[in-house]
């Protein structure tokens, strides 16, 4: 009795995490096809086909070229879909009942994976580009819920596809420039540079930027800051030092900055 008890209530757990299981794998709404396949099917096969061409850094070019016209032709309809795919992330709870239901050889099914939903969704606003300028405040609410690292670094990188009409975001970018995970951290000082916005505001969060113990952050905040032109000449203490990084590449981007910056003062500290 006691064991039929504890299959039971097996049984019923396993039931109950199939359905959280279910919800993290797809979308819930109805979601857009093109030639028969719904928009997430489309992004998957792309993320799929990256996955395993990374040496490439870009999935094959016939892949790439199918998803592309997809989600083109799918157009801002896709949009519902995307943001529900960035939301999604997976409990700890779901993870170890998925795994129970293998051991007990009731499903074959692996555990969900939220973050692969979370980069085939931003794979589609960037896609989509500014087309998805009307994603921005979902996108804003979605980066400051922050459900995960993944989702919200991942929600900054689409706001930056999105560019100076994502600017509505800039309060919570930059708010985010200084978290203690590089991954949000590193995405949002790059959606920043994207976006751009009032120098005033910008240059001081870029110039911080340059002495994060990252060197990706290092590096795109210098090549943000390039990007201002004169506009960031309070950077150029900043920048003379970071020409002191025992990084080569990152010496390169803050030789470029300062040459946009001020030329002037590129020369007098040996910029050539």
């Amino acid at each position: 009795m006691r064991k039929r008890y504890r299959i039971l209530l097996v049984v019923l757990l396993v039931a109950v995490l199939g359905g959280l299981t279910w919800q993290v794998s797809r979308p819930r709404q109805l979601e857009p096809i093109y030639q028969g396949k719904p928009l997430s099917v489309w992004l998957a096969e792309y993320y799929e086909s990256y996955s395993t061409n990374s040496l490439t850094l870009q999935a094959p070019a016939a892949v790439q070229a199918r998803t592309e016209n997809a989600v083109r032709q799918i157009g801002t309809n896709g949009i519902p879909t995307l943001l529900q795919m960035l939301r999604a992330r997976n409990s700890q709870l779901t993870w170890l009942g998925t795994k129970l239901s293998m051991q007990l050889h009731l499903t074959t099914n692996p555990p969900p994976n939220a973050v692969e939903r979370n980069i085939e969704a931003e794979i589609g606003f960037w896609l989509l580009g500014e087309d998805a300028k009307y994603a921005v405040p979902a996108l804003v609410e979605i980066y400051d819920q922050n459900f995960s690292k993944e989702s919200q670094g991942l929600a900054a990188l689409a706001l930056g596809r999105i560019g100076p009409p994502a600017r509505m975001a800039i309060p919570s970018l930059l708010r985010e420039a200084t978290n203690k995970n590089e991954f949000p951290r590193t995405h949002s000082i790059w959606a920043l540079t994207q976006i751009r916005g009032a120098p005033a505001v910008l240059v001081p969060a870029l110039t911080q930027a340059l002495h994060d113990p990252s060197l990706h952050v290092r590096s795109t905040a210098a090549v943000g800051l390039g990007g201002f032109g004169e506009d960031a000449k309070s950077a150029v203490p900043a920048l003379v030092q970071a020409l002191k990084d025992p990084d080569y590449s990152l010496r390169v981007h803050v030789k470029n900055a300062l040459k946009q910056i001020d030329p002037e003062a590129a020369a007098k500290a040996g910029v050539k």
